[in-house]
Parts: C-alpha cells; structure tokens; sequence
C-alpha cells in the first residue's frame, strides 16, 4: 500500500519539475500541495509503524520489535522492477513500516521537510487554514517519531519542540475568527503537557535516586499547565487574543 502511494507521490513530482521552467503561481500551488501529501504519507507510515509496535499501553513493546522482521524494513530500491525515471525520487523515503528510530528519523525527517517546503506557500497571511494544519501535522510528526526514541530526555525535548510551536500559532491567530481551530490547539498543547509530566515521572523513577525539589517542581509545573489549559478549553467562546495568551 506504501509502496505505491509512495510511486503515485514520485510521479508527481516529476511531473511538475517537467512541466514548465516557469514558476507561476498555479505551478507554485500545486508543488506545495504535493509536498502536503507526502507530509501525509510520512505521518501515515509512522502512525502505522507505530500501531504494530506499541503494547496495551501505548508504549513500545521490545518483543514485538525484536520479532519483527528487519530484513524487510528499510525502504526497498524498487528490485522488483526496472529503474525509472522517479527512482530516484522514491529512493529518498522508505516506504516499509518502521522498527526502530534509524529508520522512523529518516520519514520523519523527509516529511518535516516536505512540510517546510509547503510552508513557503501556505503563509499564515492569505492561507490561515492551511498553514495551521501544516504546523498540526509537523507537531504529529515529532508526537510520532518520539515513540522510537528510547531516551526520555530526547523525547521531552522533541515535545518542547512541539509545545513552542503549538504555542506560537494560538498567540497569532484569533480566536474569534478560527474557534474550532484555537480549541484544537489548545488541546493538543494541553496532551503535550501531560505527557511530557509522564516522562519526567519516568525519568525520575528509572534513576533510582529520590527525587530533588527540582525535579518535583518541575512535575507540578507540567501537571498544572495540563491542568489548566484541558480545563480552560470547553470554555473557550467569545474572547480576545489577549486574553488567549495571558492563558498559556
């Protein structure tokens, strides 16, 4: 199924960089509408990779990892056909489902920056939508990339990340206007904190040390920020921008 998506989203590619020498604006469109559906690829390959590793609780499971077939999950090199001419386009992304962070930071990373290229078009000032859902979507990428990363304080770090561009987008649109949007938002940043709260729980139990009042301070800030910004998001109706960002 990846495979061929992945053969469709090549084509594409060659197709427009063979179209025309010209950069008109229509061109220019829909280069970036391209590059948001290999954005989508990605997501979707990770999201999957990540369904077939992860045990009853989310996390992943090591003996699922270990049972997994690793002969077959680096992007193949298309063996089981002759070489064309968008080989070399479908070569720059896997298309096998992910084991390990190796191979999810190699998706990851061509679909972040297929989403920065999209960006380029899709500016806030003319395409509000577009360019919140993009920055929706990079955030999944870190959330999904996050899962095969084994270190708790890389992973925190990838979600700070995530918090800092969430946080960014509230401050600049308004909530008058993009109400589903900023409640949206604003749920997504208040998961974030919880679940970085989750990781310096773990953290702090595997270091098999008691815990400092750093360490504890810090815990109760990311539980209370969760807290306040789950409680503060079905009660979001008529307010101001100001108001929204006195909040965070």
């Amino acid at each position: 199924m990846f495979a061929e998506a992945k053969h469709c989203l090549a084509c594409a590619d060659f197709v427009l960089d063979e179209t025309s020498e010209e950069e008109d604006e229509r061109l220019v469109e829909k280069r970036a509408d391209v590059s948001r559906c290999w954005v989508k690829y990605c997501l979707c390959l990770l999201e999957e990779s990540k369904a077939k590793l992860a045990d009853s609780i989310g996390d992943m499971d090591t003996t699922l990892q270990r049972n997994t077939d690793t002969s077959t999950t680096e992007g193949l090199k298309c063996e089981s056909r002759f070489p064309l001419e968008v080989t070399l386009i479908e070569e720059k992304c896997p298309h096998d489902y992910c084991v390990n962070f190796n191979q999810a930071k190699k998706v990851f990373q061509f679909g972040k920056d297929r989403a920065t290229e999209s960006l380029k078009h899709f500016v806030l000032d003319g395409f509000v939508t577009d360019h919140i859902e993009l920055n929706q979507d990079i955030s999944r990428l870190y959330q999904h990339v996050s899962f095969f990363e084994p270190n708790y304080d890389v992973r925190c770090k990838m979600y700070k990340r995530r918090l800092d561009m969430l946080i960014k987008i509230v401050g600049e649109i308004n909530p008058q206007y993009y109400l589903a949007f900023t409640r949206q938002l604003q749920f997504e940043i208040g998961e974030t904190y919880s679940d970085m709260m989750d990781m310096k729980v773990a953290i702090l139990s595997s270091s098999g040390q008691p815990p400092n009042q750093h360490s504890v301070k810090k815990i109760n800030l990311l539980c209370y920020s969760s807290i306040k910004i789950l409680w503060f998001v079905p009660r979001y109706t008529e307010i101001t921008r100001e108001e929204v960002s006195g909040k965070i």
